[in-house]
């Protein structure tokens, strides 16, 4: 706990608030980085279809054909905002996979913990 407040006052509140956190050439490096990532992964299909499967996992083959026109749309504001809302406002984040069945089974203890399903119109990765 100590070294989360440590880390959450300094380095993720200088990401939040400093809008030169990230400079532009950083930025665009870590743009590159990811770029090259996804690359490196195509050049074998192994590691294509596991790319692919994360990808689907994260949003479904529309995000796989618009994850890089998004990656380049992100800007420092964006991070800024991420940071806030994922970093700043929550002590601690927790994600359950469950089936829907199962999800059933326990809605009640499950809601009872404050637990949100994640949808489209929540998850920032999908919008």
């Amino acid at each position: 706990m100590t070294f989360k407040e440590i880390v959450r006052g300094s380095e993720m509140y200088a990401l939040k608030a400093s809008s030169s956190y990230f400079g532009a050439k950083d930025l665009e490096a870590g743009k590159a980085s990811l770029k090259q990532r996804k690359d490196e992964a195509f050049s074998e299909p192994e590691t294509a279809v596991l790319w692919c499967s994360d990808g689907w996992i994260r949003g479904g083959f529309a995000w796989i054909d618009s994850w890089e026109g998004r990656l380049d749309a992100v800007t420092g504001k964006d991070l800024s905002a991420f940071a806030d809302e994922y970093f700043m406002k929550n002590l601690e984040i927790i994600a359950l996979r469950l089936s829907p069945d199962e999800y059933a089974a326990r809605k009640k203890n499950i809601d009872s913990y404050g637990f949100t399903a994640i949808s489209s119109a929540k998850a920032f990765w999908w919008q």
